[in-house]
């Protein structure tokens, strides 16, 4: 936990030297008290979730950023291009072999769209797509 602690602090005080911004702009640009801010990269103590949300936000980058050091920045264009690919092949195989390389999160959203394409997705993850049905891993 103590690693977390201070890695969110340094990745703050990296974006904000890359922005050139000052703890003042932080504070004004996410509502954050300055002195809170200030202390947190003091005492490296992890923020509040929604402190590190109004952070996150005013810099930019995700929470899971600041405090994994994980870039989701490439995730919502892998999601479109898979989202674009299913509607293009329409065909279960292929997206069957497309679902293994997705997030957890991508997962989940690209089911919600096989919904909206009025699929039905079973308990024992069975789609429909295309006239063939097939299980998904």
């Amino acid at each position: 936990m103590g690693k977390i602690k201070s890695e969110f602090w340094q990745r703050v005080a990296v974006l904000l030297k890359k922005r050139r911004l000052k703890i003042a702009d932080l504070a004004r640009l996410s509502s954050v008290d300055q002195r809170a801010i200030s202390s947190g990269i003091r005492l490296h103590t992890i923020p509040q979730s929604d402190t590190a949300l109004a952070i996150s936000d005013a810099l930019g980058v995700s929470v899971r950023f600041l405090l994994y050091g994980i870039d989701d920045s490439g995730t919502d264009d892998e999601l479109e291009q898979a989202i674009e690919y299913c509607r293009n092949s329409r065909q279960a195989s292929q997206v069957l072999k497309l679902l293994q390389f997705l997030t957890p999160r991508q997962y989940a959203v690209l089911l919600d769209v096989f919904e909206t394409w009025g699929l039905v997705i079973g308990e024992t993850g069975e789609i429909n797509l295309s006239g063939e049905k097939k299980r998904l891993p």
